[in-house]
């Protein structure tokens, strides 16, 4: 055991020496590496990347007003993770080379233009995203999109940095490239994968199982990887993959379903905060509870920091004719959860029916789910048919848990 935990810390270790030649203001390795890394500090050093910056702004005024790719990459970086209301004049200054980069020849000869150049592609990218302006952004994500598409059309996406490319589809559309990791071989790409896994950019097509066992090869491969080979981009995506896979086997040792259960039987007791104030009050604050979407927020808040692949609404494959949407799932336990609101006694009849049509569509072809988990918040406080609808339900194997909560005396 010694020996391993040796070989995980001494390549983390080689790996964050890489990251860490590129830890120089404005330099594009080193800001796709504090991307990647979310700007965690992962030596006994600071990040000095950040670009958005007065005084390199000034020095690179020219190649920005002239939609230079890299220098706008580089500040596109920077201001993703910059507060646009302190950073106005960046902002615009990064729009105005926008600009003036769509009038550009994005396709020469040469080849040599940020679309074939994934990681500058990308900063193009996370800076037009952190834009506020929402119809300037909407308009340069959607030509950044079409200019993807004609990258995609015009060469063959072969090199461990193409899966850069699905990331930006993801960022830019909004939507989560569903992807299976089976043919994946090089280290790179493997940890290029994991990166989208974690930022909800890519979904896997695979069960638990699958994805564990892609896992460990992963792992296999970044520990059999020279770290001195890697530029300081590499490095951070594979660092990132390490420690990623290091934090989902823990998770996975030490979370089941039934800590979702446990969680969620507490909602009870979490409602006494739910905020309904006195007419007595100035100025009292209500939060109602019309409809099931609002319970299904309230569990969301609930579970996400705590379950960080809790998905929204995770579409499923389709059973027959039927297409099937689960309120939530959690890929890491094979989990979906179903919420429900009864609005009335003689609505836990309805719900158990439906519960029982669903959990066959929901899991007769989903593989990375296996288990259902039933939610139900009681609005008429109808407990005497809670008893009746937990022992129908827990029937089927395939429901892990059915839990029902009543609503709380202070709400009307």
């Amino acid at each position: 055991m010694n020996e391993i935990r040796t070989l995980f810390s001494e390549q983390l270790l080689a790996l964050e020496a890489r990251v860490r030649l590129s830890n120089k203001l404005g330099d594009l390795d080193g800001l796709f590496a504090y991307f990647v890394l979310g700007g965690a500090c992962i030596g006994e050093w600071e990040w000095q990347v950040n670009c958005a910056d007065e005084s390199w702004i000034q020095d690179h005024e020219s190649g920005l007003a002239r939609g230079n790719y890299g220098f706008l990459a580089a500040l596109g970086y920077s201001l993703a993770v910059s507060d646009p209301k302190e950073h106005e004049s960046h902002f615009a200054t990064f729009i105005d080379g926008m600009h003036h980069l769509q009038k550009r020849e994005l396709f020469p000869i040469d080849g040599v233009s940020f679309p074939n150049i994934p990681r500058i592609f990308l900063g193009l990218a996370v800076g037009v995203k952190a834009i506020s302006e929402i119809s300037k952004r909407e308009a340069m994500s959607k030509w950044l999109l079409e200019v993807l598409e004609q990258t995609m059309a015009h060469r063959a996406i072969t090199s461990p940095w193409g899966l850069i490319y699905g990331y930006i589809k993801s960022l830019l559309a909004n939507e989560p490239q569903r992807m299976d990791p089976k043919h994946l071989a090089d280290a790179t790409e493997m940890a290029l994968f994991e990166l989208g896994l974690s930022k909800h950019k890519f979904e896997a097509r695979d069960s638990q199982k699958d994805l564990s066992e892609f896992r460990k090869r992963l792992v296999n491969e970044v520990l059999k990887t020279d770290a001195r080979q890697l530029d300081s981009a590499q490095a951070a995506v594979l660092w990132n993959a390490l420690n990623l896979c290091l934090t989902a086997s823990v998770h996975e040792l030490m979370i089941s379903p039934s800590h979702v259960s446990v969680m969620l039987g507490r909602f009870q007791d979490a409602m006494k905060r739910w905020r309904w104030d006195s007419e007595k009050l100035k100025q009292p604050i209500r939060w109602p509870i019309q409809d099931e979407r609002e319970i299904q927020d309230i569990v969301w808040i609930m579970l996400r920091p705590v379950f960080p692949d809790l998905v929204d609404e995770d579409t499923l494959p389709k059973f027959g004719h039927s297409s099937y949407k689960a309120d939530f799932g959690i890929p890491a336990l094979g989990l979906l959860i179903e919420v429900k609101m009864a609005g009335k006694a003689g609505d836990f009849k309805k719900i158990e029916q439906e519960i029982m049509q669903d959990a066959i569509g929901y899991l007769i072809h989903a593989t990375r789910y296996s288990k259902l988990l039933v939610f139900i918040y009681d609005e008429s406080a109808s407990v005497q048919e809670h008893g009746t609808t937990i022992q129908a339900l827990k029937v089927i194997p395939e429901i892990e848990d059915v839990i029902i909560v009543s609503k709380p005396s202070h709400l009307p």
